[in-house]
């Protein structure tokens, strides 16, 4: 839902510069209102998919939730909380290497994969909606975090892996499957 908005987004930005009709801005605004009326909780400040929104107390906090943030598509409240409250947080995703793809805190969090692992893409589609909203020293910091994290990893063993353990606690684990080694699509 989310990416669809961006596909709206921009083709309304096109249609202006092209001086053409606007067939999208209403539809990209109602997409924007599905997102925050029926996706987005109140109680949590989080967004998930349609089908934990009848009990968000078992959904899980995962970087599916940041796409709204990601795209544009919050408003500057609905931002300002995701900020605040998990953004900046080191118990959700401002881990050591930020962003891991489920928060910390949740219970799906083992840090391997995709149940915690870090993809630096993800971390820079964060940072861009943490731009779009005016935080670019959040922006700067998730991203210089990265950076040493990787260069860190990159230190020791001279690869670049498809994911990154979000903590040190999670390279303590007997439980993670091992990284593909100089694999370069998600980083």
């Amino acid at each position: 839902t989310s990416h669809v908005y961006s596909m709206y987004e921009h083709a309304s930005r096109w249609s202006k510069i092209l001086e053409e009709e606007d067939l999208w801005e209403e539809k990209k605004q109602n997409v924007r209102a599905f997102l925050s009326d029926k996706l987005f909780c109140k109680e949590t400040n989080f967004f998930y998919d349609q089908w934990f929104m009848n009990n968000t107390a078992n959904a899980p906090l995962v970087f599916e939730g940041l796409w709204p943030f990601i795209v544009g598509a919050v408003s500057s409240d609905q931002a300002k909380n995701i900020v605040d409250q998990y953004l900046r947080v080191s118990d959700h995703f401002f881990t050591e290497h930020p962003v891991p793809l489920v928060s910390f805190s949740d219970g799906c969090f083992t840090g391997d994969n995709w149940q915690g692992g870090v993809r630096n893409s993800m971390t820079l589609w964060v940072a861009m909606g943490c731009i779009k909203y005016n935080y670019p020293g959040l922006a700067s910091n998730l991203l210089e975090k990265a950076l040493d994290a990787t260069s860190s990893h990159f230190e020791k063993t001279g690869k670049i892996f498809e994911f990154y353990p979000s903590s040190s606690d999670c390279l303590k684990s007997k439980q993670l499957r091992k990284p593909y080694e100089d694999y370069l699509g998600h980083n």
